[in-house]
């Protein structure tokens, strides 16, 4: 390597690593360590941990005035300095209702679960680098105590734990510490776990380190979402199978820089893919791998990659890149199983969809309702026009026959006088005798029905014909 080239790499920074944060913490003030999502105030009954077995550890840094305080069986209650509690049993808040708050966070956080890191630059594709790798830099803030699950030898950049940096004798000596027991649980480990600080020396990047075991236990914490393509990839780093596209590339070791890379790919493609997020980062078998997806079916992804692969093939010195392949994802299948955004003619055609729905329901109601409404003479049937024309009238011919229900109309005669006068009408299904006709005493009109006579008759026929008096016709005949 040319002296140029050596300046070079001592500007830039053999490897530039990402900064990673610890997140939970075992603060008093809080708000998630407590059941009732809010720090307590002057009127509550402040109990610290859970029944049960469980280790309570509680860091106290602020002034606070309660009712009453409930200390832990077991536990380690540590208070900042010149910290002053005070006890009340008047109404000090009138906005403090005054309950049971417990401080609930007794169990320690997994140095393994991605939820308990934060990283400076935003959203990390690969998952076991969310966790930090071993050119990060992880940092304990200063202001705070913490209970972390530590149960795995690790190796990591740079160590800041609480405002002091270490290196990884000095992180021993503090984990040995009565306050690093209090801060740090092995778990199952049998042993101090052994934290090795020393940071990437290779100005071609170095692999992250979470592999084998490491991975494993990374990923039995990440819930994967189907991916919207069909064969998904896998790539190097990954717990999940996504969709996109992987550039699997082989370096030139005097001339290629991870940082340099990474900020040509940046400079050339970020404004024209801002959807598609990219991961690049060397392997354990060497080779740098670029990996992006766009959260989706993959396509927009694989659009850039091929759009890189082409500027690399074309600019191979200025990337360092001698060889490039590329694999990309299947298709998409079409399914909302993830979390992609729906397209604005996708939101517009749900609209659409819905409003003609509704129309029609209207449309079905209206037609339904309309179907349910008689209509006489081109008049629509209601009960004053109609049934005010008529009444319901007992008329036995018989004085020992029992008349039920009313005379239908249907099988009566037209009725005379049907404009000005008031037509009474019987029904002859519920008839034991047929129908009387007013003009005419002595004629029925219509017939009976026997499935309802309820009348009892004498033997002679004769004076039961007499009795129903048949119709002059039937008579006759």
């Amino acid at each position: 390597m040319d002296s140029r080239w050596l300046l070079m790499t001592l500007v830039i920074g053999l490897c530039r690593a990402s900064r990673k944060d610890w997140i939970p913490n075992i603060d008093y003030d809080n708000p998630d360590n407590w059941n009732v999502k809010r720090l307590p105030c002057s009127n509550d009954r402040i109990v610290l941990g859970d029944s049960g077995d469980a280790t309570v550890s509680v860091f106290i840094q602020a002034n606070a005035t309660m009712k009453e305080l409930v200390l832990p069986s077991d536990g380690v209650v540590s208070m900042g300095s010149n910290m002053v509690w005070s006890f009340t049993d008047t109404n000090q808040d009138p906005s403090c209702q005054g309950e049971d708050v417990m401080f609930v966070r007794s169990d320690p956080k997994d140095w393994f679960d991605s939820v308990n890191w934060q990283d400076d630059q935003g959203e990390v594709l690969l998952e076991t680098e969310r966790i930090p790798c071993a050119y990060d830099d992880v940092v304990f803030p200063q202001d705070s105590r913490y209970y972390v699950l530590l149960d795995t030898d690790v190796t990591v950049g740079s160590m800041k734990f609480r405002g002091q940096g270490h290196t990884t004798s000095s992180f021993k000596t503090y984990l040995e510490s009565d306050d690093g027991k209090e801060q740090f649980n092995y778990g199952n480990l049998g042993r101090m776990p052994q934290v090795n600080v020393v940071g990437c020396q290779d100005a071609s990047g170095c692999p992250c380190g979470n592999d084998g075991q490491t991975k494993d236990k990374i990923c039995n914490k990440i819930q994967c979402l189907p991916p919207l393509c069909k064969s998904a990839l896998s790539p190097a780093g990954g717990c999940c199978s996504r969709c996109g596209c992987i550039l699997n590339m082989e370096y030139n070791k005097d001339k290629f820089i991870l940082e340099t890379f990474k900020n040509n790919v940046n400079n050339k493609f970020q404004n024209d893919y801002q959807t598609v997020i990219t991961s690049t980062s060397k392997t354990r078998s060497d080779n740098i791998q670029f990996f992006a997806s766009d959260n989706y079916d993959g396509k927009r992804a694989a659009d850039m990659c091929e759009a890189l692969r082409q500027d690399i093939i074309n600019n191979k010195d200025l990337y360092g890149i001698t060889n490039v392949t590329k694999v990309t994802s299947g298709e998409g299948t079409g399914k909302q199983t993830g979390s992609a955004p729906l397209s604005t003619g996708g939101i517009a055609g749900i609209v659409v969809a819905v409003l003609i729905i509704l129309a029609l329901v209207m449309v079905l109601g209206l037609v339904f309702r309309t179907r349910g409404v008689c209509c006489t003479n081109g008049r629509k049937l209601n009960i004053d026009m109609e049934l005010a024309r008529a009444e319901f009238v007992n008329h036995p011919t018989d004085e020992s026959a029992v008349l039920r229900g009313f005379d239908n109309p249907m099988y009566d005669t037209p009725a005379k006088g049907y404009i000005d006068d008031t037509i009474t009408k019987y029904n002859p299904v519920y008839s034991s005798t047929g129908i009387l006709d007013e003009d005419n005493d002595d004629t029925l009109r219509g017939f009976a029905n026997p499935v309802h006579v309820e009348t009892t008759f004498a033997d002679d026929t004769d004076d039961l014909n007499t009795d129903l008096k048949k119709p002059a016709d039937a008579s006759n005949a």
